[in-house]
């Protein structure tokens, strides 16, 4: 399966083949500032990936 995840703009996106090596959800104080939220959703993927764009 190939997933696709891009900026809000749209000007930047990361292609990725296969499943997920995990998965995960966090709410330390690093994932709070950097996501502005109140937790932050993780997922990690095997190489190769696609990084396109700027």
């Amino acid at each position: 399966m190939q997933r696709v995840a891009s900026c809000t703009c749209g000007q930047l996106s990361i292609t990725v083949e296969g499943e997920p090596r995990g998965v995960g959800l966090c709410h330390c104080l690093a994932c709070q500032s950097r996501t502005g939220s109140a937790f932050a959703y993780l997922a990690s993927f095997a190489a190769p990936y696609t990084v396109s764009g700027r």
